[in-house]
């Protein structure tokens, strides 16, 4: 160290300044990992799912290979850093070194991961999607309820922007780039996630989706206790067939109506003849009434006419003004609608289909944070199989947040940790690999901010 002094032009006053020259070197015994909390991940995928015992005992390799079920956790834990691209499996070994920590047998090449996925896509799938309910309902995820006691389960497509790319089944989207147009289902206000089924890019966002409620419905009624279920989806979900199947498995529903060629000035003749008392004034310049109707329509559902029973909630807005107080030359009348089952408070019911916006949320962080906005393979089903480990490594990591947020100190109130919060908190965490007594232990520096939590959260999982 070089210790610089610098005399300041005041008389009498003189300032100390130090500058440290800092040196690189690399330790020969020393063994230090930089994602310390992908361990932990290894302890989760196995205590809380047979994943990795049901790929291998179903599909056998020759001897001296890796086992199928050490690759679709290597590539599930590489997701759960964040990255979705097959080269950054190689990446795994410099992060935990030894394969014990995330409960492999060996590290799978790049080359592997991305043959055996290929070659089994369509096989694996049902696996796949079995290790996501085992992993909500062996771990007890916190499941939290709207105010009315029910349960939100969000459906909505999100787009996949794949342009200037040659991959099998892109097209183009309703968003307007080439991509795919997937359908994803999150429950409870944390956003588990239930279901993310690739689809082409050109298919419409009602086809197939009765079989895709019917499997997501059937494992949230598993982990809700009981509770009632709201389904919510926006105007391109508006068929009646997803009515009779809502009501054929018990559950509730609000959706967005799509006008499509109705006449809307039928229900703004309607609103105005209402009297004023029924009128609420947001704003100067802005009044907007509420009503509710009951319809009665006859659909084909499973190959026999259905009755299918509804309420219709409308609400009629008109503006004389613009937001910033303008006056219009003519006053503006919006309309909207929303089909639903349940029997409250029209303000009320538009006020829980707002909150479903939030699913915007967790499709950005699905897309975004574990960087499946461009899918790696360019075969289709192989894409498909990608999505669903990766709606496994989000709920991975939404339990590591939740349960992370348990009596820790947080700078704001929150309801969820953001996925990107908890990669950089609690897995790109770094460490130092002690081997004694024939066990591996990761030890942590004095001043580590996630060491309590990993503690934590190593309790709630492995019961130690």
């Amino acid at each position: 160290m070089r210790v610089w002094y610098h005399c300041s032009r005041v008389i009498g006053v003189t300032q100390r300044v130090t500058r440290m020259e800092i040196k690189f070197i690399k330790s020969e015994k020393m063994e230090l990992v930089g994602g310390a909390g992908l361990a932990l991940v290894g302890q989760i995928l196995n205590r809380c799912t047979t994943l990795g015992k049901d790929l291998t005992r179903q599909f056998p390799k020759r001897t001296g290979a890796v086992p199928t079920g050490d690759v679709a956790l290597a590539y599930v834990a590489t997701l759960c850093t964040g990255k979705s691209d097959f080269e950054a499996v190689s990446t795994l070994e410099d992060k935990v070194l030894a394969p014990e920590s995330l409960g492999l047998q060996a590290f799978p090449s790049p080359v592997t991961v991305r043959q055996r996925l290929d070659e089994g896509a369509d096989l694996y799938m049902p696996y796949v999607q079995k290790a996501t309910g085992d992993l909500l309902r062996k771990s007890k995820a916190p499941i939290t309820a709207l105010s009315t006691g029910h349960v939100a389960l969000d459906v909505d497509v999100t787009p996949l922007d794949n342009s200037n790319s040659k991959k099998e089944g892109i097209g183009w989207t309703y968003k307007q780039f080439e991509g795919y147009a997937p359908i994803a289902a999150y429950l409870g206000e944390e956003g588990w996630a239930l279901g993310f089924e690739l689809r082409e890019g050109t298919q419409h966002s009602q086809k197939e989706t009765p079989a895709f409620l019917a499997r997501v419905s059937a494992l949230a009624k598993k982990l809700v206790s009981g509770r009632r279920i709201l389904l919510r989806m926006d105007s391109g979900n508006d068929a009646l067939e997803n009515y009779a199947l809502a009501a054929e498995e018990g559950i509730d529903y609000l959706v967005k109506h799509n006008w499509r060629t109705e006449n809307l000035e039928v229900w703004a003749d309607k609103a105005a003849g209402m009297p004023e008392s029924a009128w609420s004034h947001p704003r100067e310049g802005k009044r907007v009434v509420r009503f509710s109707e009951r319809m009665e329509r006859t659909v084909k559902f499973k190959g026999e006419e259905r009755v299918v029973r509804y309420r219709m909630v409308v609400e009629v807005s008109e503006r004389t003004t613009d937001a910033k107080g303008n006056a219009l030359l003519l006053p503006l009348v919006g309309v909207d609608a929303w089909i639903t089952s349940l029997d409250l408070p029209e303000a009320d019911v538009v006020a829980i289909y707002r909150d479903h916006g939030t699913s915007e949320q967790f499709h950005s962080e699905m897309k975004g944070e574990l960087d499946l906005e461009r899918l790696p393979s360019g075969k289709f089903m192989t894409n498909a199989l990608i999505l669903e480990m990766g709606v496994l490594a989000y709920n991975v990591l939404r339990l590591m947040g939740q349960i992370g947020l348990k009596g820790y100190k947080q700078r704001h109130e929150s309801k969820r940790r953001r996925i990107r919060t908890v990669i950089q908190e609690l897995l790109c965490v770094a460490a130092r690999v002690v081997h004694h007594a024939g066990q591996v232990a990761y030890k942590f520096g004095r001043t580590c901010l996630a060491f309590d939590r990993l503690v934590l959260l190593r309790a709630h999982f492995c019961g130690a």
